[in-house]
């Protein structure tokens, strides 16, 4: 049953936001029957997102695909690139990091990006500041696809300018995930990040992805995964089920949480994840400051009504824990497309 509430002016959702989900769902994982009947209530959400330049509308309900569309002329056995929706699988890289012994959140970078090690501010920045975007280091969102740079680890590193010192200011941009993937390739000896994650988790769980890489071999962590509709739905399901798959907890849960909680400078921006609370009004991802919630939204105790992984052009993977509902969409850039237009339709049907 759909429970839902209203949480602002437009935007209703299910109650709640423990990400858990009944023990029959989680036994389930993702059903794909061969066959089915798309679920009727999901046609009006549908039909917006293809009239704002959609190319994949899906849900998957209970762990079960439900609703399933490809839309103004995209092959949906083709895989899409996810721009910025790229940058959520770093917070699963990072919980896996810390189950390895690798890394813990509030380590400084500097102790394993030694060229930071003498600068009295860049020695501040930890893991922490990287994955919430709040270590201070200042780029534009427009270089996200910089595939053309013989190394964008390096460059970052050494050329991104301090725009205020660690914690205080949010600014996002490709620096922060082009450090943390060279990161990850010194702690792991050589095996770069999305090789680790592709090993360690994507594998166990069946989901193939692709990333594009610089020419140093640095994988596009800010912004190069492509995968099907179907395949990044498969890991919005892992972190709806608390990183449990098949009845093995891939993913610590309580690790996981950390990912779900805005920073004093972003509260509305975990580690790799945008967050939707009650009472925040418009839903704007991308800005440098989105709208923040009303006063009484306590960092670490209140939780996030709707986790959001987006990506330019409008790719989003929504995932609404109180309704067990997992959604992808697809699209190419439309200045005319609304996060809260979707979901709103999606949940306007009330109690099922």
């Amino acid at each position: 049953m759909m429970r839902s509430i209203n949480i602002g002016s437009s935007l209703v959702i299910g109650v709640g936001c423990a990400l858990m989900i009944s023990a029959a769902t989680a036994a389930a994982q993702v059903n794909e029957p061969e066959t089915f009947e798309n679920d009727s209530i999901y046609d009006s959400a549908a039909e917006y997102s293809a009239s704002v330049s959609g190319e994949a509308f899906l849900v998957y309900r209970d762990g079960t695909l439900v609703y399933e569309v490809y839309q103004n002329g995209y092959d949906g056995a083709e895989p899409h690139l996810l721009a910025s929706g790229t940058k959520s699988f770093s917070c699963a890289i990072a919980v896996l990091a810390i189950q390895d012994g690798l890394l813990t959140l509030d380590e400084r970078v500097a102790d394993t990006i030694t060229e930071w090690a003498d600068d009295p501010e860049r020695s501040q920045i930890t893991v922490r500041h990287l994955l919430s975007l709040t270590s201070g280091l200042s780029t534009g969102r427009g270089q996200d696809a910089l595939f053309r740079t013989p190394d964008n680890a390096s460059m970052h590193i050494n050329e991104t300018e301090l725009a205020s010192p660690p914690g205080e200011g949010f600014y996002y941009g490709p620096a922060n995930y082009y450090i943390f993937a060279e990161l990850m390739r010194r702690k792991l000896n050589g095996e770069d990040a999305w090789e680790y994650l592709t090993r360690r988790l994507l594998e166990p769980i069946g989901l193939e992805a692709a990333i594009n890489r610089d020419r140093a071999g640095t994988p596009a962590l800010p912004g190069g995964a492509r995968l099907t509709a179907r395949n990044w739905a498969r890991y919005g399901q892992l972190i709806l089920q608390d990183g449990m798959w098949n009845g093995e907890q891939l993913l610590d849960p309580v690790l996981m949480s950390e990912c779900f909680i805005g920073s004093n400078a972003n509260i509305v921006y975990g580690l790799t994840w945008w967050l939707y609370y009650s009472g925040q009004g418009d839903f704007n991802v991308f800005d440098p400051l989105p709208d923040q919630p009303d006063d009484g939204i306590e960092l670490g105790v209140s939780e996030p009504n709707v986790i959001v992984a987006a990506g330019a052009g409008n790719q989003r993977l929504y995932i609404i824990p109180a309704a067990n509902l997992v959604i992808v969409r697809f699209g190419q850039n439309d200045p005319q497309f609304s996060d809260v237009e979707l979901i709103s339709r999606i949940t306007s049907s009330g109690e099922r």
